[in-house]
């Protein structure tokens, strides 16, 4: 089967998933998840695999933005983390709180629409609005 970028997009793939097609493109294999989507989206845009390299920013915890409501999906570090969990089970006022797929799916569509002002309170609220906070 050929990945098209169209079907990469649309699909919601682990972590260890992605680590296998990253092997099977011949791309570095090590990351986060965004990290690994990344080299998966550039190289079924055309990039050629050797072009594709790691590009790390170095960051401490103390350089950490904290998670609040107002924080952008996008571009302020936020991702589905145990930060994140805590402030979710918190909103929904559980004692625990586990992600689903299709919250993952929403921050990738949200990348992929190029919408920069969507906030953590956006997400919980299509969260709660799908019934995915159950």
């Amino acid at each position: 089967m050929v990945l098209t970028l169209k079907d990469f997009e649309q699909t919601y793939f682990y972590k260890t998933e992605l680590i296998q097609l990253c092997k099977v493109y011949g791309l570095p294999t090590y990351g986060t998840k965004a990290e690994l989507n990344k080299y998966l989206t550039l190289y079924l845009s055309g990039t050629p695999a050797c072009d594709i390299k790691v590009n790390r920013k170095h960051t401490t915890s103390r350089n950490k933005t904290k998670i609040t409501l107002e924080t952008k999906i996008l571009g302020e570090g936020f991702s589905l983390n145990q930060e994140a969990r805590k402030l979710f089970a918190e909103y929904f006022g559980k004692e625990k709180f586990s992600f689903k797929k299709e919250m993952a799916v929403i921050k990738r569509q949200a990348e992929h629409n190029g919408e920069t002002k969507m906030t953590v309170r956006d997400l919980l609220e299509k969260i709660s609005r799908d019934g995915w906070a159950r």
